[in-house]
């Protein structure tokens, strides 16, 4: 039996649990790029297509002409594994200087699928924005983030 030969198949891949996750995907890619980036790429993708037919890759074009970066490969593992990632974070010392150790793994049992994850850290001062590519990340406080270790204590 094929993945579509029931309604129950098409049920299950059209979940509660399937929109929230996409709403979440939808506004984790706002916040990466911007209202005003996001704004242009869904009115590019909605002129070039309208009245026809498209896909998701068509949609992904259109954010990469937009915005200059590969949304196509950031969004593939959110939207085509059915888990999410669990991260974990620690502070590490090491000769006197301080980073965070972030580590990702999937809530699925047994899996070791890896996410593209953008993650915003928000200090007193500052935004920053960085890319997880990897299951871990370590960033170096001073340099990676240009912070004190008070700050991140604080």
């Amino acid at each position: 039996m094929g993945k579509f030969d029931s309604v129950k198949n098409l049920e299950d891949l059209f979940d509660t649990i399937s929109y929230a996750k996409g709403a979440s995907v939808i506004r984790m890619l706002y916040c990466l790029i911007g209202e005003e980036q996001f704004k242009q790429s869904i009115r590019l993708y909605l002129n070039k297509y309208k009245y026809g037919n498209t896909n998701t890759e068509m949609l992904w074009e259109c954010f990469n002409e937009v915005t200059k970066e590969k949304i196509d490969q950031l969004m593939e593992n959110w939207l085509t594994i059915s888990s999410h990632p669990l991260l974990n974070c620690s502070l590490k010392e090491n000769d006197n200087r301080w980073s965070i150790l972030i580590e990702q793994k999937s809530m699925k049992k047994n899996s070791n699928d890896i996410w593209t994850i953008p993650l915003f850290i928000q200090t007193k001062s500052k935004n920053i924005i960085k890319i997880m590519k990897e299951q871990t990340l370590i960033l170096d406080i001073k340099k990676d983030l240009g912070m004190n270790i008070e700050e991140i204590k604080n």
